[in-house]
């Protein structure tokens, strides 16, 4: 990596002050934890994991709702490139929840459990050995290098235009409208539940950037966008479990073993459809307040 240029401390932002102040801050805080980050993600420390993801993820989002303040030819591809490190980081992230989860529901079981809990603990320490050294070349990459460089200078030099110089009243409230818009008609539209959920949680991180201008008034839909991020967000930690249990399954001679992992199997079902109607409470929250 090249030494990075020197990132100017962001302008105090407000309603009445250029709307690139709000977006140059969220930019300066994503790519700061992604930095942050790093040394514990190469350790595959799970706190470290999932927030480098969560800053990818973040910062993808900022700039997506932001797209008529930033030249795209230089933005876009580094959303590209923060989507494949976002997706790199995924499984490592997905199988920490999961792995945890699935220890819980065993530790609930009447039945003993050893072998279960054994065959569990050998599909655990398999993925993470391979987590480790995928995410280990992945950190070590000239792409990943290349994406540290094009995020430090993007925080020295945003490539603004015209409309980034408006005031944020005039510009960041209706922006924030149109990802609500897309929000409902993925809502409408979207047959996964999967990709309800990566539209509402854009839609919270474009509350979350324009929060410390709005404050309550972000705040309210900002919350409810994260209870639905939430609650599907354990509705595929259940899909991905089904698939645990299935491998488990297959790998264990016991029927006792068998047994019990079915019939958590089947707890998961039944869980998925109980988040599916909660999904639809708080998705009928998130519409009221919504801006």
């Amino acid at each position: 990596m090249v030494d990075a240029p020197d990132v100017p401390e962001p302008q105090r932002p407000s309603r009445t002050k250029p709307a690139r102040r709000l977006l140059h801050l969220w930019v300066i805080e994503q790519a700061g934890e992604i930095e942050r980050l790093d040394p514990l993600v190469r350790e595959l420390d799970p706190s470290g994991v999932h927030g480098m993801r969560k800053a990818c993820r973040r910062l993808r989002g900022g700039l997506a709702t932001c797209r008529p303040l930033v030249d795209r030819d230089r933005t876009d591809p580094i959303r590209e490139e923060l989507r494949w490190l976002a997706r790199t980081l995924g499984p490592a992230r997905d199988d920490e929840v999961v792995g945890t989860r699935i220890e819980q529901l065993l530790g609930a079981e009447e039945a003993d459990t050893g072998l279960a809990h054994r065959a569990l603990a050998r599909h655990v320490h398999a993925r993470a050995d391979h987590n480790r050294a995928v995410l280990g070349e992945a950190l070590g990459s000239q792409r990943y290098a290349d994406l540290r460089t094009s995020l430090d200078r993007l925080g020295a030099d945003p490539p603004w235009t015209a409309q980034a110089d408006r005031p944020a009243r005039d510009v960041l409230p209706e922006l924030v409208r149109q990802e609500g818009k897309r929000m409902r008609r993925r809502r409408r539209e979207a047959e996964d539940p999967h990709e309800v959920r990566k539209a509402a949680k854009r839609l919270r991180y474009a509350y979350e950037l324009v929060e410390p201008v709005w404050r309550a008034e972000a705040k309210g839909p900002r919350e409810a966008a994260g209870r639905l991020t939430s609650v599907l967000g354990e509705r595929q930690d259940t899909v991905v479990a089904r698939d645990w249990l299935v491998t488990l399954s297959a790998g264990v001679r016991s029927g006792r073993a068998g047994f019990v992992l079915g019939r958590i199997h089947a707890q998961e079902q039944q869980r998925e459809l109980e988040l599916l109607d909660e999904a639809d409470s708080v998705w009928q929250e998130l519409k009221a307040l919504s801006w």
